[in-house]
């Protein structure tokens, strides 16, 4: 009796890699989003605490070139966020692309999944049928050993 063999056996098990790629891919990108979201907060409470200490001394009275270094600062905080959210941006693309990807391999897969069902399914109708013909064979021989 033959073994079953599916026929897109080293398909499927390159697809099941190239799903686990994905998700360690994925996993690997969903840590940078929180690292670049923790950034983009951080940058924000710097720039609100900062703001906070300049309307304080504000009132209390500022030199121009204090003024002049606090334009400064306040101009390369707002580059740095425009920076990180760009990298932000950059990263949930990265993250919708292999969240495409992943749903197009998991649909392959299952299509994988339902063909191998299918040829198991064909498979065991012909094992039922050969072992069906061999039960007649032996039947008939000892039918036929009885009569003689």
């Amino acid at each position: 009796m033959k073994k079953f063999v599916f026929t897109n056996e080293k398909y499927q098990e390159l697809k099941e890699k190239e799903d686990e790629r994905l998700k360690l891919n994925m996993k690997n990108v969903d840590k940078e989003i929180d690292m670049a979201a923790a950034a983009l907060h951080a940058l924000d409470e710097k720039f609100n605490s900062e703001r906070s200490v300049f309307e304080s001394a504000c009132r209390h009275g500022v030199a121009a070139g204090e003024l002049a270094s606090y334009q400064g600062y306040f101009e390369f905080l707002q580059d740095r966020r425009k920076d990180a959210t760009r990298e932000m941006e950059a990263l949930l693309d990265r993250k919708r692309t292999l969240t495409e990807a992943l749903l197009r391999v998991n649909n392959e897969l299952r299509v994988l999944e339902e063909m191998r069902q299918e040829q198991y399914q064909a498979y065991c109708k012909e094992v039922a049928a050969e072992e069906a013909k061999e039960l007649d064979t032996h039947m008939a021989f000892t039918i036929i050993e009885r009569a003689v």
